[in-house]
């Protein structure tokens, strides 16, 4: 089975000023960038939802990214307030131990193919 791991996050905006937002989305990507296990990580908003759709190599990646993101932690929440989080395939507990404060529900994979 393939062990790579998809995370979409929804977010309610809060911050009017699409400046700010770009600003801290800007910091977040160039972070994310030098992540050797992310394989993508896109961004994109409309007037009442922001998105963030991520894809990992594997649980390693995902935790890297999150001790990655918390160098981040006093800048994310100028975006907004998360409304949905979902994660497909298997994270492993660390992670989950991590991720189910904030919401996250953890789907499993049950077919894929990646070209």
């Amino acid at each position: 089975m393939n062990e790579q791991i998809s995370i979409v996050v929804i977010t309610k905006p809060v911050n009017s000023d699409i400046k700010v937002v770009k600003e801290v989305i800007e910091k977040a990507v160039n972070s994310a960038f030098n992540e050797a296990g992310t394989l993508m990580y896109e961004w994109s908003i409309n007037s009442d939802e922001l998105h963030v759709i991520e894809r990992y190599k594997d649980k390693e990646a995902v935790l890297a990214h999150i001790k990655n993101l918390a160098s981040l932690a006093d800048e994310l929440p100028k975006l907004g307030v998360t409304s949905k989080f979902y994660i497909y395939g298997e994270v492993g507990d660390e992670v989950k131990k991590l991720l189910e404060p904030r919401g996250a529900v953890f789907m499993s994979k049950i077919g894929v193919f990646i070209k």
